[in-house]
């Protein structure tokens, strides 16, 4: 197993934190909260690594501060639920394969503070955040 390990520097002046692993399409990708060792705030950056030479790639930039890329698959689709706890809600974003980043899909809670959000699935519950 450890014969695989492969060594991943975070870019220039960033750090990363609360690292999530999903296989999607085939592909090993690996999603991290990248944030500024001067501002300390995140975005989510992610990685493909199958790739021989992987590169950081932006998945959700935005004004505020965003970790903890909470990141599940339903019905052959990515999803992502990163903390924003600035913002006062709980958003879903819906990853774009022709763009490779996340998008907006819709809030699902708001006027909430929330930390580490996630979600579980129960067999026998009719409704999720999704539909």
């Amino acid at each position: 197993m450890l014969s695989n390990f492969k060594k991943i520097k975070s870019k220039a002046f960033k750090w990363c934190a609360d690292p999530f692993v999903i296989n999607f399409n085939g592909k090993h990708y690996l999603f991290v909260e990248m944030a500024s060792r001067f501002s300390y705030k995140g975005d989510i950056y992610y990685i493909v690594l199958d790739e021989k030479k992987p590169k950081w790639k932006i998945g959700l930039k935005q004004k505020k501060h965003l970790s903890f890329p909470f990141v599940f698959t339903q019905n052959d689709t990515l999803y992502m639920i990163p903390e924003s706890n600035d913002s006062n809600c709980v958003s879903l974003y819906k990853f774009d394969l022709k763009l490779e980043r996340f998008m907006f899909e819709k809030n699902i809670l708001s006027n909430v503070s929330t930390l580490k959000f996630s979600t579980i699935e129960v067999e026998s519950a009719s409704t999720n955040a999704i539909s």
